[in-house]
């Protein structure tokens, strides 16, 4: 028996949850997909569409705000206090970390197979920095094929902290505080360590927008696939043939020379 319910997410399973709710007033952006209009009592008018791949996405959330009366509203990420969750399996590893040297830490999947880089790229870069700084691979226990693929081909994996399929939210949080930088594609991971406001990052764009999906504000640094098709904001690539045509427009120099721009 809410008061207000807001579907940001916009798709039909978000707006049956609002639709069930009990919610007096039900609040969605138009624009929404799959019909999910229909559970709304009210619906917002807004002055750009919702893939605009020029205008962010929190921006566009924060037009609810404004509709309902914020003035002036100015994002803030807050996250919980996860320090009582670390687990004492991801403190004991990363304190091998040597001291002396930058940790950057690689974040390589994310949910979308058209927002991932080569295997290839993720190689060379990490081949690059492996030897000087310390290295720390996080995805979930299900993007076990890709980190293993990546690791195929690394010079001195001793020197590689994998921790594929060993880390949870809190845990995650963590290894961002102790960063000095990630590097990922378009992720939940990049948002989250820009929650943490610690690391530097860097992100690769392929299908997707950086003005409308990379973490919010002007400090962190991207890359973005620059071919006609780009960004499509789609799912899977749509070419016939050379289906990882915009992920190879993406050098592992042009990675590198960002990344010794941002760790200097």
């Amino acid at each position: 028996q809410y008061n207000i319910v807001i579907d940001t997410q916009q798709l039909l399973k978000s707006s049956i949850i609002m639709g069930l709710s009990g919610g007096k007033r039900k609040i969605a952006l138009d624009g929404g997909r799959e019909f999910s209009f229909i559970f709304a009592n009210e619906i917002i008018k807004t002055h750009k569409k919702q893939f605009d791949v020029n205008y962010h996405v929190v921006n566009r959330n924060l037009e609810i705000a404004k509709y309902l009366g914020c003035q002036n509203p100015a994002p803030e990420f807050i996250l919980p206090d996860f320090s009582k969750e670390y687990s004492s399996e991801i403190k004991n590893i990363t304190e091998r970390l040597d001291k002396t040297k930058k940790t950057i830490t690689i974040a390589p999947a994310t949910t979308w197979e058209n927002k991932h880089w080569t295997v290839e790229g993720w190689q060379e870069v990490i081949n690059y920095y492996c030897e000087k700084n310390n290295i720390i691979i996080t995805a979930s226990e299900n993007e076990k094929v890709l980190t293993s693929k990546i690791l195929e081909k690394i010079s001195n994996k001793s020197k590689i902290i994998d921790l594929t399929g060993k880390t949870n939210l809190a845990d995650l949080v963590y290894i961002f505080k102790i960063s000095d930088l990630l590097i990922t594609p378009d992720s939940g991971s990049a948002h989250i360590a820009w929650a943490v406001n610690h690391p530097k990052i860097v992100t690769l764009f392929f299908a997707t927008s950086p003005n409308r999906n990379a973490p919010f504000g002007e400090k962190y640094k991207f890359i973005q696939s620059e071919i006609e098709c780009s960004p499509c904001m789609k799912k899977k690539c749509r070419l016939k043939t050379d289906k990882i045509r915009c992920k190879k427009q993406i050098k592992p120099i042009e990675v590198i020379n960002i990344v010794n721009e941002v760790l200097q």
